[in-house]
């Protein structure tokens, strides 16, 4: 006979406890749930009801425009981007393209295949064509200018402008929002190409944008000097705030480098207030300002009112291992002969002297930009050897301008000169030794030997003065120059 379970007080039977599954495996079901719930992969069934419409920023996203017209056109593309091809057959293809994207250009812009083929269509497209194309996109330029792919449709746009008229049209598209773009990582191109190739008025008024003036249409100045002379005192810190922060948001996004910023950076050293901050904010940048001539000139005043700090961060963000290339740029080296002459450091400015400008003596003195630095370790500001540029950017002495209460640099001009004359000395003189016969024949070379030769650390090396002077004793096949040394045809003697 079988046993009888035992029963509990209270007349039930006992449930089994459920053991706790170890970690990362599924626990499994009580009994009572077995047959309700299945642990299978069950298909779930399709919402009906549809996500109620974006709002906000969300609602004003355009999707591009995708389907067959787009693959049409794609195929058409490469057969009217072709070299090899006669115009009837082009045109024919291009209208039949035009006519697919007509009414959504800029939806097929947004995409990086779509918008090749929008470029191409303004590109190959006859003068009706173009007219079909920027009837649509022009008045939408603005939008077309901060999206990724659809820049490329927008320069396109601004560079093939026909007369001054439809640049004045392109223009007036951004007015408003000129200042956004400039700004904007993937704009800042469009607008750099907007400055460029404006008409003058058009250009004043997309520059006034950037000083953050916002009556700045009703005032008579052009520039932002004469912008600030003409408000009342109290608005110019404001003026000045709004610039700075534009320059600051250009040097973080890595957009230094185009011009407008080098235009902006000048025109607000020109108002001389608060330059030391202003130095300190932009020494990151100052290897794309020293390209241009507006950008060198605004550098040089930089490091004239930076403190010993900057100039410090200066020297190794900006001209360590540049030296010797940008004694040759053509705008370069007057930053690098302005701040040669304002830092005070003469130890750190003397090992980038003689380690990267003596070396390369005599490839800087047979070029007319690289023998401007030298002559300006060797010979007084106010030399006849001197450009006019070197002159203008060397007329205040450093120790008379006073930044914020102070002289812009403690050591005398003449004493930091022979400083760095001493460390770029033996790089001449191995220069003289070896090439003296090339450096005599160039127009740019000559006067750094002559002064050279007068400078203190070489002044009583008879040794070198005999073999300058055994050259230019030697026969006329012996002054051998580079080919292109332009200079050098017309010697200096």
């Amino acid at each position: 006979m079988a046993k009888k379970r035992p029963q509990s007080k209270g007349g039930g039977t006992k449930q089994k406890k459920q053991k706790k599954a170890p970690t990362g495996q599924r626990p499994s079901l009580a009994p009572r749930a077995t047959g309700v719930v299945t642990t299978s992969k069950a298909k779930r069934k399709k919402k009906d009801d549809k996500p109620p419409p974006a709002q906000g920023r969300k609602a004003l996203v355009v999707k591009p425009a995708r389907g067959v017209a787009v693959a049409e056109t794609v195929q058409l593309w490469n057969v009217f981007r072709k070299k090899a091809i006669d115009e009837a057959t082009r045109k024919k293809t291009v209208d039949a393209a035009l006519s697919a994207l007509t009414g959504k250009l800029y939806e097929a812009s947004l995409k990086h295949d779509s918008a090749r083929v929008v470029q191409a269509l303004h590109k190959f497209g006859d003068a009706s064509q173009r007219a079909k194309i920027e009837a649509e996109l022009v008045p939408r330029l603005g939008e077309l200018a901060i999206r990724p792919y659809a820049r490329h449709v927008a320069l396109a746009l601004v560079k093939r402008a026909a007369d001054s008229s439809q640049r004045s049209t392109r223009c007036r598209a951004v007015r408003g929002k000129f200042r956004q773009i400039a700004v904007h990582a993937v704009g800042a191109k469009v607008a750099d190409a907007l400055l460029q190739t404006a008409p003058k008025r058009d250009a004043l008024a997309l520059r006034r944008e950037l000083y953050s003036v916002p009556d700045a249409d009703l005032l008579k100045a052009e520039t932002l000097s004469e912008i600030l002379n003409e408000v009342e005192a109290r608005r110019r810190a404001p003026i000045l705030l709004g610039v700075d922060a534009t320059l600051s948001k250009l040097c973080d996004k890595g957009l230094a480098h185009y011009a407008f910023a080098h235009d902006l950076l000048f025109e607000r050293c020109a108002s001389l207030h608060n330059l030391r901050e202003l130095a300190s904010r932009t020494a990151e940048a100052h290897p794309h300002f020293v390209s241009t001539r507006n950008g060198a000139r605004a550098s040089s005043i930089l490091a004239t009112a930076a403190d010993a700090k900057t100039r410090k961060g200066l020297l190794k963000k900006c001209w360590r291992s540049r030296a010797a290339q940008a004694s040759l740029h053509a705008r370069a080296h007057i930053a690098l002969i302005r701040f040669l002459d304002v830092v005070d450091d003469t130890k750190q400015t003397g090992a980038l002297v003689s380690s990267e400008i003596g070396p390369a003596c005599a490839e800087l003195a047979l070029d007319a930009c690289g023998a401007q630095v030298l002559l300006s370790l060797l010979v007084d500001a106010s030399s006849k050897y001197l450009s006019a540029d070197v002159k203008d950017v060397l007329k205040e002495d450093p120790s008379s301008v006073q930044i914020e209460g102070a002289p812009a640099s403690r050591k005398p001009r003449d004493q930091r000169r022979s400083e760095l004359c001493g460390h770029v000395a033996p790089g001449l003189k191995r220069a003289l030794e070896t090439r003296a016969p090339a450096l005599l024949a160039s127009r740019s070379a000559a006067p750094v030997v002559i002064a050279a030769l007068s400078a203190k650390p070489l002044m009583g090396d008879a040794a070198l003065l005999d073999r300058v002077a055994r050259a230019c004793l030697a026969p006329a096949a012996a002054f051998r120059v580079p080919d292109d040394d332009v200079e050098a045809k017309n010697p200096h003697f």
